[in-house]
Order: structure tokens, then C-alpha cells, then sequence
């Protein structure tokens, strides 16, 4: 139990620490840019994880920017690099965007299934009320039948 615990703590603080690298790369992001229904289907996902996800698949395309006295010089510097490295970055954005569409189905087939578990709960509820008073009619039925089968002897 104790593992699971410290597994659970673990897993938070690398989310953290993911969200706090990622931000600063993609800027802000509008966690309301989602519809309705993305909203729906994420229900037990971290929205701000999607969010990122959705938005920070990219890293070929991050805007180059510096506000240092030698900005213009860091940021030909960081364009001649990303030439360098196009064909590992255009691998990463491609694994990045496999992995997020990957992510978006399973959300959407746990909302799927969690949809379906509902319905099914839901039918062998009523079905077991109905049972539950089709058997609560027999006894009031078979207790009349007792009373006047008493009232006969």
C-alpha cells in the first residue's frame, strides 16, 4: 500500500515537473479553447495535461524569441541549431502527435465504456425492481392465500 502511495506522490511530482518545462516553451494555454464535448470525454483526464499535450506537440515550430542584449544574435544562433537537429525534432513532432491522437481515443473509449457501464447498471437496476416487485406482488398474493386458507380451518 505504502508503494502504491509513493508511486502516486512520485507520478504527480514528474507531472509537475513536465508542466513547469512545457509552459515556458508553448506559453499560456486556454484550457477553454476545448468544446463541450472534448470537456465531456476528458472527465477523469487532467484538462491542463490534455491541454499541453494538445498544444505542445510541436516542438519543431516553438516561436524563437530573446529578450537579452544579444537577442538577435542567440536567436540565429537557435535558428542554424534547429536546421541542425530538423530531422530528429520532425521524428519527436511526429512521435509527439501519434502519442496525442493515441491519447484522445483512449479518452474517448473510456468515456465509451464508462457511458455503456452506466446504461448496463442502469438496465440491471430497473430489471432487478421490477423483479423485486414482481416477487413483493407474489408474496402479498401467497400471504392473502395463507390468511384465507386460516380463515377456511
Amino acid at each position: 500500500m505504502k508503494k502504491v502511495a509513493e508511486e502516486a506522490i512520485e507520478k504527480q511530482q514528474i507531472l509537475q515537473r513536465l508542466r513547469q518545462a512545457l509552459k515556458p516553451q508553448i506559453g499560456a494555454i486556454e484550457v477553454a479553447k476545448f468544446n463541450s464535448e472534448e470537456n465531456e470525454i476528458v472527465a477523469n483526464v487532467d484538462a491542463e495535461d490534455l491541454a499541453l499535450l494538445n498544444s505542445g506537440y510541436d516542438i519543431y515550430n516553438v516561436p524563437l524569441t530573446s529578450a537579452r542584449k544579444w537577442g538577435v544574435v542567440i536567436i540565429a544562433v537557435k535558428s542554424l541549431l534547429r536546421k541542425l537537429l530538423r530531422p530528429s525534432l520532425e521524428q519527436q513532432v511526429i512521435y509527439n502527435s501519434a502519442n496525442t491522437r493515441i491519447v484522445r481515443g483512449l479518452a474517448r473509449s473510456q468515456q465509451t465504456l464508462k457511458q455503456d457501464l452506466q446504461a448496463d447498471i442502469t438496465n440491471r437496476f430497473e430489471e432487478m425492481m421490477n423483479r423485486l416487485e414482481a416477487q413483493s406482488q407474489e408474496i402479498d398474493r401467497l400471504k392473502a392465500e395463507i390468511d384465507r386458507l386460516k380463515a377456511i380451518q
